[in-house]
């Protein structure tokens, strides 16, 4: 028996859904796993992120030849 154009893009469909699902769960564990060690280790965002924002957008700024440099 083949198997159609049809049936695989079913089962595409069905696969993107699980895959959704399954992503959705692990974020969500992840975002957890991650606040909880923000907290016990009492970390900041820059201790997370490294430099400021103003410092990363400035360079995105500098890289896209943008000639205004306020942040």
């Amino acid at each position: 028996m083949t198997t159609t154009v049809n049936e695989f893009m079913r089962q595409k469909l069905a696969l993107e859904i699980q895959i959704a699902s399954a992503k959705r769960a692990e974020m969500s564990t992840a975002i957890s796993k991650a606040r909880n060690l923000v907290s016990e280790f009492g970390l900041t965002e820059e201790d997370i992120f490294g430099a400021s924002n103003k410092r990363s957008a400035r360079a995105v700024r500098s890289r896209n030849g943008s000639s205004s440099d306020q942040a």
